[in-house]
């Protein structure tokens, strides 16, 4: 059975293979299988997956970045592989509050093309979060995602090759 998709524990569109999940941005996925409680409503006989975007607060600690970071990685490959992705994360403070938090960007972006004839990926990703702590029980999150997919759905023409007419041999 498939099952339910969340981000953040707020319900998403189930992708039915229209658009790509971008797993690098996110920080955790939780999988949880068969029927999932009531507070959530009705759902899915599969479970749900519930997506954690990426964050300023450090998963395995809970703390806050100390100092602004990020990186970039830039893949090339095959077949006109282009793919470019960005994340700069830091520290907020609001000094008249005396509160502690943290904001973090990811961009992802891909212009590629593929094996098959007719089919190519294009992909467009921008994501922000911005976190702070209310109290030491109490922290805010706020963010948002903007998608825009093209591609990435299976189907086009294979490649045809001397072998595949020659010797009738289809791989």
């Amino acid at each position: 059975q498939t099952s339910d998709f969340y981000f953040r524990g707020m319900r998403r569109i189930d992708p039915q293979g229209n658009f790509r999940t971008m797993w690098t941005a996110n920080d955790s996925l939780e999988i949880v299988r068969g029927p999932s409680s009531p507070i959530f409503g009705l759902g899915r006989i599969g479970g749900y997956v519930n997506f954690n975007p990426k964050t300023a607060r450090l998963a395995n600690t809970g703390q806050y970045l100390t100092a602004a970071s990020g990186q970039v990685r830039l893949t090339y490959g095959s077949y006109d592989k282009k793919i470019m992705s960005a994340e700069v994360g830091g520290p907020v403070d609001i000094p008249f509050l005396n509160k502690k938090g943290g904001y973090h960007v990811y961009v992802y972006n891909e212009d590629s093309k593929s094996y098959k004839v007719n089919s190519f990926d294009k992909q467009k990703l921008v994501q922000g979060t911005l976190s702070f702590n209310l109290t030491d029980n109490l922290r805010v999150e706020t963010g948002g995602v903007l998608q825009h997919s093209n591609g990435g759905l299976p189907g086009g023409i294979n490649r045809t090759t001397v072998d595949t007419i020659g010797q009738l041999n289809y791989w």
